[in-house]
This record gives structure tokens, C-alpha cells and sequence, in this order.
């Protein structure tokens, strides 16, 4: 019975989280394009434009992120492998995420030990896997955080830090963040954070590649993620 009431509360929060996120930015389209009709400012039309554009690119990376999900449940996701450079793919996340960073005045800094931090594995599915990281370091700090990325190889296996200065994630749901749909941040301040289930994703993608990822539990200026590809 406690599982029970555990599994509906989680659906309840996932449905919750869902209605929200695809909400927000149609009711934010449907408003500009009523302004649209009826405006003839030059400078108005062209933010509205952009509004648009940015909120239809937010529910295109939401319904990713759905589909993303149905593929992992149903065990049906292909990993397409290819020859990568890691430091090359890390530098693709700074570019990728270059206009959050810019909103959120974060800084990125990446540094490669190594030239040499080549693999076997699906590209567009790290990428993500790493973008996610860095998005839930600049969705949940303050504006300005510092994220570093430290990229290293040890004993011929690949290693990736992913840390920044913002507010850590609390004790009590450490044991908890790679679970599928589980936010430890529940309150009005984290709305649009996502659905619950980015960490749950990377967890998913690192393993498909024989890799890892752990949480640094004994990191106190932060958060630090350390992942291990082989």
C-alpha cells in the first residue's frame, strides 16, 4: 500500500510538472500571436518573432525529452557509435548552451588534460547527456555560477568532472537524484525545471556506453558529477 501511494504521488508530480511545462510557453505563443494581429511596430514584431521561436524551440526540447523517456522504457533505443574526440564534444556544449549561459551570466570553463580522449559512442546522446548536466547547474544556482569541466585519462579509462560553485544538492536527496521522475526542488521557485527524469537519462545513456556516473558526496563548495567512460 505504501508503494502504492508512493508510485501515484510520483505520477501525480510527473503530470503536474508536465501540464506546466507545455502550458507555459503556449499560453506565451498564443499571447504574442494575438499581439501579432493586431500590432504594426517594426521593433514589437520582431520580439514577438523571436518570443515565438524561442517557446517553440522549448516545447520541441520537452517533447525530446518525452520521447527520450518512451524510448528508454521500451528498451527500443539505438545507440548510433561513431569515432568521438571528447574535447571536441565537450567545447560543442559550451556552443550549444552559449544563450542560457549568456541569460544566466553563467561561466563555462573546460579543460582537456589530454588530446587524445577518443571513443567509440553515440554522439548526439552524450551530447545530451552532458548539456543536462549543465543545464541543471544553471537552473538551479544563482546567477554567475562557475562550471568547470576537467576532462583526464587514468589508467586508459575516461574521466569527466562536471562541478560548479551554486548551492550543492541537499543530503537528504542525494540518495534520490538518479531516480526516474524524482526533483528534490518541488517549490513555485523551481517551476519549468524539467520533468524529473534528465539524471535518470544520463545514468541510462552512460551505462548503454559501459561508462558510469556518481555523484561526489563529499564535495562541500557545490555540486560535482564524476563520470567514468571506458
Amino acid at each position: 500500500l505504501t508503494d502504492h501511494k508512493q508510485l501515484t504521488k510520483i505520477k501525480d508530480d510527473f503530470f503536474n510538472n508536465v501540464t506546466h511545462e507545455f502550458k507555459t510557453p503556449l499560453s506565451s505563443i498564443r499571447l504574442a500571436s494575438k499581439v501579432l494581429q493586431e500590432n504594426n511596430d517594426p521593433a514589437k514584431t520582431k520580439t514577438y518573432h523571436e518570443l515565438i521561436e524561442k517557446e517553440s524551440k522549448s516545447l520541441e526540447h520537452h517533447i525530446d525529452k518525452l520521447l527520450e523517456l518512451s524510448l528508454l522504457d521500451n528498451k527500443k533505443l539505438t545507440l548510433e557509435k561513431e569515432s568521438i574526440n571528447i574535447c571536441h564534444l565537450l567545447n560543442e556544449v559550451s556552443l550549444k548552451l552559449k544563450p542560457l549561459l549568456e541569460d544566466k551570466s553563467g561561466e563555462l570553463k573546460i579543460n582537456c588534460h589530454s588530446a587524445d580522449l577518443e571513443l567509440i559512442g553515440d554522439k548526439y546522446h552524450l551530447l545530451n547527456s552532458f548539456c543536462n548536466l549543465v543545464e541543471n547547474s544553471l537552473k538551479y544556482s544563482p546567477s554567475g555560477v562557475l562550471i568547470v569541466i576537467e576532462a583526464f585519462k587514468k589508467n586508459e579509462q575516461i574521466f569527466i568532472s562536471i562541478k560548479d560553485n551554486g548551492p550543492g544538492i541537499p543530503k537528504e536527496h542525494q540518495l534520490n537524484i538518479f531516480s526516474r521522475f524524482y526533483r528534490g526542488q518541488k517549490n513555485d521557485k523551481y517551476k519549468g525545471a524539467g520533468f524529473g527524469i534528465g539524471l535518470s537519462y544520463v545514468k541510462n545513456i552512460l551505462e548503454a556506453h559501459g561508462g558510469s556516473i556518481e555523484l561526489n558526496q563529499n564535495y562541500n563548495h557545490g555540486t560535482e558529477f564524476i563520470i567514468n567512460l571506458k
